[in-house]
């Protein structure tokens, strides 16, 4: 005996078809959504660590090598490395690196460096379709230097006695009155080596001048014969009214061996140095004492020196 077996009407399939195309829609929209946050959060990533490596690399720089004045910085992930290579869906990565200088409040106005690396990248859509524009933004700062250091060398050595120091005064002779312009000083350093320098907030300095000097053999000086330097900030020593002298620190005058030391070393400090709005300048004069025996004048002559500018915060102390 056959049993009645019931068929699925038309009705029915199509219902089913409906409701298996909506679970599938709903699938694929949530597949794709995810893959699209995915997405995002991998743009979000990247854009973070590009803007980190710039911002990085810019902090590693001196605060006289960042200069605001200049057009900003900009370009894209390709700029920087071969590991940074377009994504797979064509995202382009452009930073721009913006320097802007600040100064601090308070009695003494201390300038610094703010850094902003800006990252911008678009999004897309679920459809795939670029909707907005992100941005990643890092910022900080690069203080003004506590510590500043320059060195300024003569660019040869001179053998033709281009540099002779200038004959002041008789071995043993009294100048215990003599003032400054009697010593008959002369100027070593060479115009286009001499030391420059401003710095923008108060600097006690520490100057190091070293002289290799030569002699004619040929007129032996005596052993009590001295080369006299001096260092000089803007060409003259501070004139100390308490004191009515010359402020020891660095107007002092030192004196040196001819015959047993070819080379002078000297250390001075300097306090004090404020910001002017030009530029300072260190330079080292000499005189060398006369021979008493008349045409039997030893000629001392420069070979080459360097000067070396060591500046630290100033303190009242």
């Amino acid at each position: 005996m056959m049993k009645h077996v019931k068929g699925l009407t038309l009705v029915e399939i199509l219902v089913s078809l409906i409701i298996v195309g909506l679970i599938a829609a709903a699938v694929s929209a949530a597949l794709l959504g995810g893959y699209y946050m995915l997405k995002q959060a991998e743009h979000k990533s990247r854009a973070m660590s590009i803007t980190n490596v710039m911002l990085q690399g810019y902090l590693a720089k001196s605060y006289e090598n960042l200069d605001e004045n200049k057009p900003a910085p900009s370009g894209t992930e390709e700029d920087i490395s071969d590991i940074f290579n377009t994504t797979q869906d064509n995202t382009e990565f452009n930073w721009v690196v913006n320097i802007s200088k600040h100064h601090t409040g308070g009695p003494i106005a201390i300038p610094y460096k703010n850094i902003e690396v800006i990252t911008a990248f678009s999004e897309k859509n679920t459809q795939g379709v670029k909707s907005s524009q992100k941005e990643v933004r890092l910022a900080n700062m690069v203080p003004y230097p506590v510590i500043h250091a320059g060195t300024t060398r003569s660019a040869e050595i001179y053998r033709d006695n281009t540099y002779v120091a200038p004959v002041t005064r008789y071995d043993n002779q009294d100048y215990s009155n003599w003032t400054d312009s009697d010593y008959n000083w002369k100027n070593i350093t060479n115009a286009l080596f001499v030391q420059k320098f401003n710095y923008e907030v108060p600097k006690d300095l520490f100057v190091m001048y070293n002289i290799a000097i030569s002699y004619d053999t040929k007129k032996m000086p005596l052993a009590s014969h001295t080369v006299y330097t001096r260092c000089l900030l803007d060409g003259m020593p501070p004139w100390n009214e308490t004191l009515h002298a010359y402020e020891p620190s660095y107007g002092v005058i030192t004196r040196t061996p001819i015959k047993s030391q070819i080379f002078i070393n000297n250390i001075f400090q300097i306090r004090n140095v404020t910001n002017t709005g030009k530029d300072h300048t260190i330079q080292i004069e000499w005189a060398k004492d006369k021979s008493a025996s008349i045409g039997n004048e030893t000629i001392v002559s420069l070979r080459e020196y360097d000067i070396t500018v060591l500046a630290v915060e100033h303190t009242d102390d």
